[in-house]
């Protein structure tokens, strides 16, 4: 007796996910926006195949994508774990798309608004209440309410991209909500860039309360202003026990005696040939004796001639600490 030929829902879920994810290879004729619409029409495809096919994610270009995504609200089983949101009109459409996402587990979600403000009223939004990743770009002028509670209990990771003029910047009103609003996942902050020596002060205040917990902490410090540098001298200290690896763009001595102990990464980018020898010698290899790894956005070379340089190097590699230069990415470049 001949069989009927099993149907795309009736398959194994291991199957199938196979089957989705060879097709949406870049070299496949059928790519992933293609078998997301199909998945929007045909009936066999409406339960197992969109868990796999939305599930992997959005990147919305322009409003209109935007506006797109919305209108296959009615039509879609579930929403997407990843959602990347390059430009939109207004939080009023921002709303609109997260009820999109109904029925999702959306777990990372990025708003890049490079000339807007970022409204933090908009991230209360109930469907956000499993994001673990969270990325802001733009412009962080509006003031959360005093009272405000996010949803996303279990957020890990959060960069905020500060883009707001000097003198305008409500970041750290933001960050303060964050801090009352029981994240104690919250692990991870990066604040690739700070809007000026006046947000400085209130950013590093804001942030005393959720250094406790974090991991790792990103900071933009390169106005040159000392009393910018001093204001994290607290941050530091608060993660003193928890803290594993520190970016800065740019490492003051005046901030390395108040290094974390508990560091195992550090890495710095611009003006990392500034840092002497000594200092590194002195106080980081003395304060941080667990440290693993560096990373210099300079040549080795430039550290190497200066006055201790050799001994730096030296002693770091006594140490087992993988410290790498700009250009280089295995041993053979050392």
């Amino acid at each position: 007796m001949e069989r009927e030929p099993a149907t795309i829902h009736s398959l194994p879920d291991e199957l199938l996910h196979a089957i989705l994810s060879f097709l949406a290879l870049d070299h496949s004729e059928l790519g992933l926006d293609t078998l997301k619409a199909a998945s929007l029409v045909h009936s066999s495809w409406r339960e197992s195949a969109q868990r796999f096919i939305w599930q992997a994610g959005a990147e919305l270009l322009t409003p209109a994508e935007v506006d797109a995504f919305i209108r296959t609200r009615d039509r879609r089983r579930c929403g997407p774990s990843e959602l990347a949101v390059h430009a939109h009109t207004s939080t009023e459409q921002l709303v609109r798309l997260f009820d999109a996402c109904r029925d999702g587990q959306l777990q990372m979600l990025m708003i890049a608004a490079p000339t807007r403000d970022l409204d933090p009223a908009v991230l209360q939004h109930p469907n956000l209440e499993h994001l673990r990743q969270l990325i802001l770009q733009g412009w962080f002028v509006a003031t959360p309410a005093s009272t405000v509670q996010f949803p996303f209990k279990r957020l890990e990771s959060l960069v905020a991209h500060d883009l707001t003029p000097r003198g305008r910047s409500s970041l750290h009103h933001f960050l303060s909500a964050l801090s009352t609003s029981n994240l104690d996942a919250l692990s991870s902050i990066s604040l690739p860039s700070i809007a000026g020596p006046l947000a400085a002060e209130t950013i590093a205040q804001a942030l005393v309360p959720l250094a406790p917990k974090l991991k790792h902490l990103g900071l933009s410090l390169n106005d040159r202003v000392a009393s910018t540098e001093a204001h994290f001298i607290p941050v530091l200290e608060a993660a003193s026990t928890s803290l594993y690896s520190f970016e800065c763009t740019t490492l003051p001595h005046t901030l390395l005696p108040h290094l974390p102990t508990s560091l195992r990464v550090l890495a710095t980018m611009e003006e990392a040939a500034d840092i002497h020898p000594t200092h590194l010698i002195d106080v980081v290899f003395a304060r941080c004796t667990h440290l693993e790894r560096l990373y210099f956005a300079c040549e080795r070379r430039e550290i190497m001639y200066k006055p201790r340089g050799t001994e730096a190097i030296l002693l770091a590699r006594e140490r087992g600490i993988d410290w790498r230069f700009a250009g280089e990415h295995g041993d053979d470049d050392e």
